[in-house]
């Protein structure tokens, strides 16, 4: 919009604008702050008092609120504690605020010209219940009265609920108060006060309904009014309870007490809406709000400034329409002459310039003008591009060529029609002759070079040259000498190897090397030698004579130490060097002899005494001799065991199953390997036999003594199954709480002296007899033996008969050999008896029970 059409719409606008600065000054200039205690009680202590909206009403009150800028405490199912605090809580907030908002949804009742809201636990029986138990709406009041501003209680109570039947049968009060508010159903009026709007779900005294959806009908015509804008409160309320008597079908009419002496609106998401916009200069922005805020405050004021901008707009176009009708005459006779001129601009442009096209283009000419250098423009740009194209593809085969294709780059520069790629190309042309030019002068200087070194430096020197060499024949060429001077200098280290390989005395060695060799240095070394080899072999030629005939006369078969006393006398080299070949020989010889002997097995009679007959080794033949006579040692000795052995293991078998641990131990032990197989063979043999034996004499004794450890056996270890061994197989599993096996017959077997094993403690109890305590696993003399008796031990001692004599034993009792009876045994025997149907040591009748005699079973 002109700026000049944007100051008339201000100035329009100023008059209307200033008669309501003070009013938006007064709503804008500081932010409200608003707070809320929103309490729901749905769930109450009482089962028909239970409510099923209020708890839903509040939470979604609350969300509806704190979209209104509000600060909201919400309490839902609050009992009287919690009741309290929110209230105290609420009366703090409410202190520095602008606007106090206090919501229930539940129970509440009106006694005696006072109101009373009903916490959760709450059990109103009488009056004086209602006292103390409930929340006084005067005590809300009071929370309410700390805001300077705004106050507002919204009070969706007031249901039918049983208090209030149960004080409407209280006799009547004896207080001077009019009957009709002594008792009422629902909430009656409260006194009202400056700044205070207060919402009553229903008319005093009547009750409001739950509502068979989420909300009550109440709470919900509040939620619907609440997201309307602008609304004034008392409207928003006059709305509500419209709404509630449509919904309710007249059964609920609510009410609404408003002390303002201004207009005030919950909902002023408009006046935000409205500052955003109130200083804009665009019809549209007004007409936008009031189709958002029809009922909005400010509606007058934007319908005003609509209609003025309207006004002043249609103005402005008619204002417009004139000027431009004169403009247009003239404008078309300017862009006649106009268009004229850019007629004569493109016929001025060349037909390669396309930048002059396009800039004429840009100038905005007449549209005859601007199509015609469109179509010129667009042709040439074809051009340009297929042009292009060419000049990409011969690019890239310029590219595509090696850096000394010539051929290539001519029948290119030939071919082409794109002037760079031909420059290009004329370029890598020369580029390659020059290229050419420079690397013969490179390669002419380099070969110079390497012609000197290759006659006066070493093969270091002209490698170090090869490095840094350009030409490649340069580069070929120092190779071809370096290989040149590798192969003279690895002759000359073999010459040199071979000279330091030549003995001292090796005058024709010497001799057929200085014929050979090409090495200077090789040369002047095995001459010298020579010379000097000469000298000396005139010197020992004497020498040579003498030893000579020393040599010839030691015998043929003469040995290493008489060899090694002559060369002590020798001077001669040569018969030195024939008596080192001889002892070398020798030394070969009695070398290989005692690696033989190494691989001959340590118990290979056969192959030492082989060994001992072909050597002549002296050394070889004393160290096999002291093996043989070694094997005959250990041979000797192994047969002495093993006869040893297997007179034990003879032994052992007598014994058959009674040997068992014997002869397990012996295998252990056993040091003849061929007697191991049978002493394994046997022990097996004894376990299958053992593992299928039942009351045998071994399993029958074992079992004695096991039983004897666990105190339920005092017998000797006679292996017998006689009346004490069934008496203490009795004892055993009736301490053990198996009386069914107790009354069984003994069958002893691997399982059961298993068993027996795994018992770590004592089984049966130490009983002793009068005058005798048990201490530990022994009696013992005592003052006072009852006193310290068992119950169950006492009780069986005076169930004995009077008389214990010692009865004779019985055949099957005698043990099958004597044992010495252990030192702690020997002590209980003397002063202790067994049970009386214990495995003592009298020979009674039946199964070892009755009145028979034993030894103290401890140890």
């Amino acid at each position: 919009m002109p700026a000049s059409v944007a100051r008339l719409l201000r100035l329009v606008a100023l008059l209307a604008w200033s008669l309501i600065a003070l009013v938006v000054t007064a709503n804008g200039a500081t932010a409200e702050r608003r707070v809320a205690l929103v309490i729901g009680n749905s769930n109450y202590r009482t089962a028909d008092l239970k409510l099923t909206n209020p708890k839903n009403d509040a939470e979604d009150v609350a969300t509806a609120l704190r979209k209104l800028g509000f600060e909201v405490l919400v309490e839902t199912d609050s009992n009287f504690s919690d009741f309290g605090k929110a209230l105290q809580q609420f009366a703090r907030m409410s202190a520095n605020a602008d606007t106090s908002l206090f919501y229930y949804a539940g129970h509440a009742v009106q006694y005696q010209g006072q109101n009373y809201l009903l916490p959760t636990d709450a059990e109103v029986k009488d009056d004086i219940g209602l006292q103390y138990e409930t929340v006084r709406v005067d005590d809300v009041r009071a929370a309410l009265d700390r805001t300077h501003g705004i106050k507002i209680m919204v009070l969706d109570a007031c249901r039918n609920n049983p208090v209030s039947a149960r004080l409407v049968k209280l006799p009547a009060p004896q207080e001077d108060i009019p009957e009709p508010t002594s008792r009422t159903r629902g909430i009656g009026r409260i006194d009202k006060s400056e700044g205070l709007i207060i919402a009553y779900a229903a008319s005093p005294g009547d009750v409001a309904l739950d509502g068979q959806g989420r909300n009550s009908p109440f709470t919900a015509a509040f939620l619907r009014r609440l997201a309307q804008p602008g609304l004034e409160i008392e409207t928003l309320f006059r709305r509500v309870a419209a709404d509630v008597v449509a919904a309710t079908h007249g059964q609920q009419r609510p009410e609404t007490y408003v002390s303002l002496v201004s207009d005030y609106v919950l909902n002023q998401s408009d006046r935000f809406a409205w500052n955003k916009i109130k200083d804009s200069d665009d019809p549209a922005s007004f007409e936008n709000f009031l189709k958002r805020f029809p009922s909005s405050y400010y509606g007058i004021e934007a319908r005003y400034r609509l209609d003025a901008l309207e006004r002043a707009l249609d103005q402005h176009k008619q204002d417009v329409l004139r000027a431009a009708e004169k403009r247009a005459l003239a404008a078309a006779a300017e862009a006649a002459k106009a268009c004229k001129e850019d007629q004569a601009k493109l016929e001025a442009v060349g037909p390669r310039d396309a930048d002059a096209l396009q800039a004429l283009i840009d100038s905005k000419p007449c549209d005859k003008v601007k199509a015609a250098a469109q179509a010129r423009l667009a042709a040439l740009r074809a051009q340009l591009l297929q042009e292009a194209r060419a000049c990409r593809r011969d690019s890239a085969a310029l590219e595509a060529l090696g850096p000394q294709d010539e051929a290539g780059a001519r029948d290119l520069m030939a071919k082409t029609t794109c002037a760079t790629v031909r420059d290009a190309a004329r370029d890598k042309i020369a580029a390659i002759a020059a290229d050419r030019a420079r690397q013969a002068q490179i390669c002419q200087s380099e070969n110079s070079t390497l012609q000197g070194l290759a006659k006066t430096g070493t093969r270091a020197d002209i490698d170090a040259f090869r490095k840094k060499a350009q030409c490649p024949a340069t580069i070929a060429a120092a190779w071809q000498v370096i290989r040149e001077l590798a192969v003279a200098d690895a002759a000359c280290a073999r010459d040199n190897a071979a000279l330091a390989a030549i003995g001292p005395n090796d005058g024709d060695s010497l001799r057929a090397l200085l014929n050979r060799t090409s090495c200077n240095n090789v040369k002047e070394t095995a001459q010298a030698r020579l010379t000097k080899l000469e000298a000396v072999h005139a010197k020992e030629a004497a020498a040579c004579r003498r030893d000579e005939d020393l040599f010839k006369g030691l015998a043929a078969n003469s040995g290493r130490k008489d060899l090694q006393a002559l060369r002590g006398q020798i001077e001669c080299p040569a018969v030195l060097a024939k008596i080192d070949k001889k002892l070398s020989a020798i030394a070969t010889a009695c070398s290989q002899d005692e690696a033989s002997l190494d691989l001959v097995a340590p118990d290979n009679r056969s192959a030492l005494e082989d060994m001992l007959g072909k050597t002549t080794c002296a050394e070889v033949k004393s160290a096999a001799t002291a093996r043989i006579a070694a094997l005959d040692r250990k041979k000797a000795q192994q047969a002495a065991a093993c006869s040893q052995e297997g007179q034990q293991f003879a032994a052992l078998q007598k014994k058959g199953a009674d040997g068992r641990v014997e002869l397990a131990t012996f295998e252990d032990k056993l040091t003849c390997e061929t007697l191991r197989p049978t002493v394994q063979a046997a022990l097996e043999e004894l376990d299958k036999a053992a593992s299928a034996a039942v009351n045998s004499p071994v399993q029958i004794r074992t079992a004695q003594g096991e039983l004897k450890r666990l105190g339920c056996y005092a017998g000797s270890l006679d292996g017998l199954l006689g009346p004490s061994t069934r008496a203490a197989w009795t004892q055993y599993f009736e301490h053990r709480g198996d009386a069914k096996e107790a009354k069984m017959e003994p069958k002893i077997n691997a399982d059961f002296i298993g068993t027996l094993k795994q018992q770590k403690s004592r089984v049966c109890p130490l009983v002793c007899p009068n005058g005798q305590i048990a201490k530990e696993d022994h009696c013992v003399p005592g003052a006072i033996a009852h006193e310290e008796e068992t119950p169950r031990v006492r009780a069986h001692r005076e169930s004995r008969p009077p008389h214990h004599a010692r009865e004779h034993r019985r055949a099957d009792d005698k043990p099958a050999r004597k044992r010495e009876t252990p030192p702690h045994a020997r002590d209980v025997a003397r002063g202790g008896h067994s049970r009386s149907h214990g495995g003592g040591g009298g020979g009674g009748s039946g199964s070892g029970g009755g009145a028979s005699t034993a030894l103290g079973v401890g140890f």
